[in-house]
């Protein structure tokens, strides 16, 4: 029996960041924020997790980007780039996904 994928469309709230490793790496891209409000308000919810996840990100000077999971525990700073943002013309993502 074969059966079809439904194509999904989904909305992330996602806010265009510098993140700051321990180690001096610096990774710049997407955190999908959900439903806070600010970036502010996403960090310091309870059930975050022990990985922050970053995508459409590159990392040091490398042009290519990828998704990339950070452990908390290696994050030195994280900067919000919200006027880079604006003067791009990008207020959220629309990510397509397929359902198994």
């Amino acid at each position: 029996m074969e059966f079809e994928r439904p194509n999904l469309m989904r909305n992330l709230n996602a806010q265009r960041v510098t993140i700051m490793m321990n180690d001096g790496t610096a990774f710049r891209g997407y955190v999908n924020i959900g439903s806070s409000r600010r970036l502010s308000d996403f960090f310091r919810k309870p059930d975050v997790g022990p990985f922050v996840v970053i995508f459409d990100a590159v990392m040091g000077e490398n042009k290519e980007s990828g998704v990339y999971f950070l452990n908390w525990s290696h994050i030195l700073w994280i900067e919000p780039n919200e006027l880079e943002d604006r003067l791009n013309g990008l207020d959220n993502i629309t990510l397509e996904s397929e359902l198994v």
